[in-house]
């Protein structure tokens, strides 16, 4: 049985299971929430979840003060990235975003049968993008804020600028936000721009990558189109009720993120002068260039796991102050012939 053209020049997302002592490969938070569901929700396992996420959006308004009618719920924020192309996007058209970037981004793009391009991330990153959008006239643009993998991040006022100038959809994806200046997400500008949509997840700062959920705001009928070609209930009763729980642990989370962000901090003072290149990094990571070793390879060794790239780029995730000082004193260990 032949497959469709698309798919066969396409490769697997494929995050391998290496055994480790220690994960920084894939941005996940290295501590636990300690959420315990009720017994009332395994009760009704048995029976479909609620397909509107009505009573985790609920907690959302609650929290942070969201328009009820402005938010959907998503098996992950990935699940709603794919939904925005399968709504809008049509064969051959153009979607628009940076490199790099996250890669399903350009998987999404693909199978569905329409054209990636990607425009190189340098400090005129969005007048480049301004000037890819008049030349190809995308029905997307997708901007990671801050940029998966390399940390960098994009001031509000600008990222509004921009899509003031733009006639076509822009999906800003938060995932790490909460790493950088929550204050400065742009849900609450969605209301003011009909072509913004705006992704968040519970994977990440949340701790919930397990759980596979996030949301996406925008204006109450961009979110009635996407509904018609969203998949029923694809996010379970225990997903939301983590969901649920979780937002109500808020001040343990935010507390648990200005850890991460001190020691990212840490973590980038220490190993900068030993690796080639770290620039600054908004997320809860660093992206690193080191040519004279394999990190991946080296780290591994010592059963410390992280991601590696072509060229010699590596990202890093911000472990626990334990985890990064190990992973620190390894890196200098490693290069300190090299410096």
């Amino acid at each position: 049985m032949t497959i469709k053209k698309v798919i066969q020049q396409l490769k697997p997302y494929d995050p391998k299971i290496i055994e480790a002592d220690v994960y920084l490969d894939a941005n996940e938070v290295n501590t636990s929430f300690n959420l315990i569901l009720d017994h009332d929700k395994l009760n009704i396992i048995n029976r479909y979840p609620d397909h509107q996420g009505e009573t985790l959006i609920n907690q959302l308004v609650d929290t942070f003060g969201y328009d009820k009618s402005s938010v959907m719920i998503g098996s992950g924020s990935s699940e709603l990235l794919e939904l925005v192309i399968k709504t809008f996007v049509n064969p051959n058209d153009i979607i628009l975003s940076i490199d790099p970037t996250f890669v399903m981004y350009k998987q999404y793009t693909t199978i569905h049968g329409a054209t990636y391009i990607g425009v190189k991330e340098s400090e005129t990153l969005l007048d480049d993008l301004y000037q890819a959008y008049k030349t190809y006239l995308p029905k997307v643009i997708f901007i990671s804020n801050p940029n998966n993998p390399t940390g960098t991040y994009i001031n509000k006022y600008e990222l509004i600028e921009f899509v003031k100038k733009v006639n076509c959809v822009v999906v800003i994806d938060e995932a790490y936000i909460e790493y950088a200046a929550l204050k400065d997400t742009l849900i609450y500008n969605t209301k003011n721009f009909s072509n913004l949509y705006v992704t968040r997840t519970f994977s990440k700062a949340w701790g919930l990558a397990g759980a596979r959920l996030g949301y996406i705001v925008s204006q109450p009928q961009n979110i009635q189109l996407l509904k018609i070609a969203k998949t029923p209930y694809s996010v379970s009763t225990l997903s939301l009720q983590l969901g649920i729980d979780v937002l109500k642990k808020q001040m343990q989370v935010f507390q648990n993120i200005q850890e991460i962000k001190e020691t990212r901090q840490s973590f980038y003072e220490n190993i900068k002068g030993f690796v080639e290149d770290i620039q600054p990094s908004y997320g809860n990571f660093v992206y690193v260039y080191e040519s004279r070793v394999n990190l991946y390879e080296k780290l591994l060794e010592k059963s410390i796991k992280i991601r590696t790239y072509n060229n010699n780029f590596y990202r890093i995730t911000i472990g626990t102050p334990d985890e990064m000082k190990l992973c620190t004193q390894v890196i200098k260990e490693l290069l300190y012939d090299h410096t």
